[in-house]
């Protein structure tokens, strides 16, 4: 298909349907000049490399990475203090932290601090690290979606005072049923967009 001469005068490609044919369809559309979007694949190494390239779905991890690199965008002038489990299982944000970690290890930045919670969910105290005299925005970070593990810190959360202090959530967070949810300012990000036009 990508040999037939009109293809080339096209203004949008949609496809390919499979993972194998990517390369070859990221190929054409990066020699022609012509965006494309993939619909179906959650991983492609050519979205890094091709500018022409939209992809529709990407894998959790990446959306981790990216939500990492975007909380560091927005909030690098914070205090932050991220309150995390010892025992890592499917609800914790891992691949998050880690991304955290790394990128603020390159930039140096010496304002976050992990607040571990141990396997019977006690919690530290954190309110050592939160900075009430230099009138600096505190921002928590809880990476999990473990509702126990939320209903433990949240209300220890949602005690402190509320000037200059807000939590990053997760977008997870709105399938959790419990009372102690966006008592604080919550910031979540979200794979999708709204459009108010």
């Amino acid at each position: 298909v990508l040999y037939q001469p009109i293809l080339k005068d096209v203004d949008l490609i949609i496809g390919p349907a499979y993972s194998n044919q990517i390369k070859k369809v990221s190929d054409f559309a990066l020699e022609n000049e012509i965006p494309f979007i993939v619909p179906f694949s959650a991983k492609s190494e050519e979205v890094y490399t091709n500018p022409y390239m939209f992809q529709y779905n990407i894998s959790a991890n990446d959306q981790m990475r990216i939500m990492a690199d975007k909380f560091l965008n927005d909030f690098k002038n914070d205090n932050i203090i991220v309150v995390y489990p010892l025992k890592e299982d499917k609800y914790t944000k891992k691949i998050f932290v880690d991304s955290l970690k790394s990128k603020m290890a390159l930039e140096e930045m010496a304002n976050i601090h992990f607040v571990p919670i141990d396997d019977s969910l006690k919690m530290k105290s954190f309110d050592e690290f939160l900075d009430t005299k230099h009138n600096q925005m505190n921002t928590i970070i809880v990476p999990t979606t473990d509702p126990l593990t939320l209903n433990k810190s949240l209300p220890h959360i949602n005690s402190l005072p509320k000037k200059n202090l807000q939590i990053l959530g997760f977008a997870e967070w709105n399938n959790i049923q419990t009372a102690d949810l966006y008592v604080q300012q919550t910031y979540s990000y979200t794979p999708f967009k709204f459009n108010k036009d």
